[in-house]
């Protein structure tokens, strides 16, 4: 605090100025407290009137924080109160497992980007039914079933199609094609991976329990 009066105070100057805010008070008799007082009696005045002000305004904001915080705590327990359970329908459910299917898809483009050799490798095993996770079943066959459901006004496509990646390429792949048939397949799941995804995410969107959760999040 005494930097704030400038060079002028200092020594015993500074002790009176902490006496006088202890205490509210100064001890005219002692001479250290009275000729700093006297000397330095408007900045004295000043740095009181700051103290004041400072307590002033900490006891009538304190109170409206206070009530403003419980006030938004009250809020958010409503809120969490009036949550609808997270949606578990057929349709959400498969489109998260669709959108962890584009995570490793987009894994495997990366692996081809690094190590072309070792991501042909990793595309052969999803090819051939044999993906890392235990008990994930096969993304292949999930991501071809979702694909499907986009083509079923056009058989004569769907039909071009299977004959193309589920007889031809992905059979191919898994028996151990080299690094262009892995591009081949690779381009090929991606696109209807999200072909799948764009027709998954319209299918959510008409769901009862989805449409239920999303008014619930726009609510925030």
């Amino acid at each position: 605090m005494p930097w704030v009066l400038g060079p002028a105070i200092g020594g015993a100057s500074a002790k009176a100025l902490i006496m006088f805010f202890k205490n509210k008070s100064v001890n005219m008799r002692n001479p250290d407290q009275s000729n700093s007082f006297l000397k330095n009696s408007c900045s004295f005045y000043n740095l009181n009137q700051i103290k004041d002000s400072l307590d002033d305004l900490e006891m009538r904001q304190t109170p409206v924080i206070e009530n403003q915080l419980r006030m938004t705590k009250q809020k958010l327990s409503q809120w969490v109160a009036k949550a609808p359970a997270e949606p578990k329908s057929d349709v959400v459910m498969i489109l998260n497992q669709a959108e962890k299917d584009q995570t490793r898809i987009k894994f495997l483009q990366d692996q081809m980007k690094l190590d072309a050799a070792e991501g042909c490798l990793y595309i052969k095993a999803f090819a051939a039914g044999q993906d890392p996770l235990i008990g994930s079943g096969s993304m292949v066959a999930r991501v071809w079933e979702n694909y499907e459901k986009t083509l079923v006004d056009s058989p004569f496509r769907l039909d071009l199609e299977r004959r193309f990646f589920v007889e031809d390429l992905n059979p191919s792949v898994a028996e151990g094609g080299d690094n262009a048939k892995c591009t081949r397949w690779l381009t090929k799941m991606t696109t209807i991976a999200e072909a799948g995804l764009v027709e998954l995410r319209k299918s959510a969107v008409e769901d009862s329990a989805m449409k239920k959760f999303q008014t619930w999040k726009d609510e925030k």
